[in-house]
């Protein structure tokens, strides 16, 4: 009987967890479910007690996101940190009306951004931050991350024009210093661009580009890497996200559909494989927050494939566009007394946190 009991339990528990197993559907903001974020955030994560309040305008929230259980955070996983255990009191709150996404933070409060519709989502409780080491292949997946289940589901009833308030309060006894930082983007009036999939023959096989602002003096171009000197490179532009196999060169893939396809051929000339510059043009005003996928396809002499890297840029807005989403934080870091309840915030930065959402 006693064995019996004991495998009841196993079994129980082994049911309890995997009714506990998420699923990431997608990220806020959006299009970072299997791509590294271009920056970091520490504030709640690596310096306690704190607060922060994400605010996310509604042209950079997925349409699919109605319903959120809960929300993940993963370690970054473009720096050298190993990430330490700990544990946190968190509570979060949410909203979706009346926040104000756009402009610069002159307004040190609280209430003036998180809109008329705020609501605790997730009442205070004890939080685990899983250790983390180092990764050479970003980003960490989301079995890594953190892991903020909902008291109730969380309903979208905002319009599809509207952003998303994320109001993370962090709490710990005293001000505490640990190591772990949340992979997150920063996306200001010079654009954001993020390194999509891996390259080929190799992850150092890279795509770039740049210039993606209105106002940007050089324009919009792309660049790669092949790696070696005589390769013939091809660039070309998508919309979209993709993963589709290139027959005959195994772990080569597509990272966007081609939509249009850069008229130069460049033959590399340095052990580098640099591509030189793809102009694609000077960034136009109905160009602002669109997004672009780039790619570039290179051959040897041998004819064998090279495919690089792609590469995401989100379009700035220039000096018309300071900050496009951005963060209100406050925290032990600037006030060693901060009270996330009662504190005000200490700055404001256009870099946010990717939450998962499940």
């Amino acid at each position: 009987m006693k064995s019996l009991s004991l495998l009841t339990a196993a079994m129980v528990l082994a049911g309890g967890a995997a009714s506990q197993t998420v699923t990431v559907y997608e990220t806020l903001p959006d299009g970072f479910k299997n791509a590294e974020g271009s920056f970091y955030n520490y504030t709640g994560w690596r310096y306690t007690s704190a607060r922060s309040l994400t605010l996310i305008p509604g042209r950079n929230v997925a349409s699919t996101i109605k319903v959120i259980r809960g929300l993940r955070v993963r370690p970054d996983g473009g720096r050298p940190t190993v990430m330490v255990a700990r544990t946190v009191s968190v509570e979060i709150a949410m909203s979706d009306k009346g926040i104000l996404t756009v402009g610069p933070p002159y307004y040190w409060n609280w209430q003036k951004y998180y809109g008329t519709n705020r609501t605790v989502v997730m009442a205070k409780k004890t939080i685990r931050y899983p250790a983390v080491a180092t990764t050479t292949t970003p980003p960490h997946p989301w079995s890594k991350s953190i892991n903020f289940p909902f008291d109730k589901s969380w309903i979208r009833t905002g319009a599809t024009t509207d952003g998303i308030c994320i109001d993370c309060k962090f709490y710990t006894t005293t001000a505490e210093v640990k190591s772990w930082e949340a992979d997150a983007t920063a996306y200001g009036s010079m654009g954001e661009g993020v390194i999509i999939g891996t390259g080929c023959p190799t992850r150092l096989h890279i795509s770039y580009a740049d210039g993606g602002f209105l106002g940007s003096q050089a324009g919009f171009f792309s660049y790669g890497y092949s790696r070696a000197a005589g390769d013939f490179a091809v660039a070309f532009l998508g919309t979209k996200q993709v993963k589709i196999p290139i027959p005959g060169f195994t772990g080569c893939y597509l990272w966007t559909i081609p939509a249009l396809i850069h008229p130069q051929v460049k033959k590399t000339v340095s052990s580098s494989g640099y591509t030189g510059r793809y102009f694609w043009g000077k960034v136009k005003r109905s160009w602002v927050g669109a997004k672009v996928f780039s790619q570039i396809i290179a051959f040897t002499p041998t004819a064998k494939t090279k495919a690089l890297s792609a590469y995401r840029s989100q379009i700035g807005g220039g000096s018309n566009l300071l900050f496009d989403q951005i963060t209100l934080f406050g925290s032990s870091y600037f006030r060693k007394n901060f009270d996330p309840d009662k504190s005000p915030p200490n700055v404001g930065h256009p870099s946010v946190t990717i939450f998962g959402v499940y």
